[in-house]
């Protein structure tokens, strides 16, 4: 068997090469902007969410609902739970932290009373119905975000 490396008939293997590095070319464009698990980049964001200045009420959670998004990328929610103390870490995945860029609704739930499936009583909300706010997570973020809310009335 010959070993391309040492042959003195080396251009032999030009064709293997070439489809290796084609393979190589072929699987890192594949994964482009996808980090080790394959999934696509995230950037941390964190925050603290309050309510008129104050800590929450009660621990609810905080929906990052997808309006655009950065080129490539899915149209995919990210959310965190918060306690009393307000502080969130934002995920788009199960296991993996962070929110891909794009812009951002957010909803914030924190219930005073859960609504009722059984019975289709609705709940009631320490968040107004009319309280909104974005957030835009740039492709170009070079480290982690705090996004900070205050609900207020």
């Amino acid at each position: 068997m010959t070993n391309c490396k040492y042959s003195s008939q080396s251009h032999n293997c030009r064709p293997s090469v070439l489809l290796s590095c084609l393979v190589a070319c072929i699987l890192l464009s594949l994964c482009s902007g996808c980090n080790r698990n394959g999934l696509p980049e995230t950037i941390p964001v964190s925050g603290t969410v309050t309510f008129n200045g104050t800590p929450p009420p009660k621990s609810g959670q905080i929906t990052f609902l997808p309006k655009e998004m950065a080129e490539g990328l899915p149209k995919r929610p990210a959310w965190a739970q918060f306690d009393q103390d307000g502080r969130y870490e934002a995920r788009s995945f199960s296991k993996a932290g962070g929110i891909m860029p794009g812009t951002y609704e957010v909803q914030i739930d924190c219930w005073k009373t859960l609504p009722d499936e059984a019975t289709g009583r609705p709940g009631q909300s320490y968040v107004p119905k009319d309280w909104v706010a974005e957030l835009v997570v740039p492709s170009d973020s070079s480290g982690p975000i705090v996004a900070d809310y205050d609900v207020t009335p």
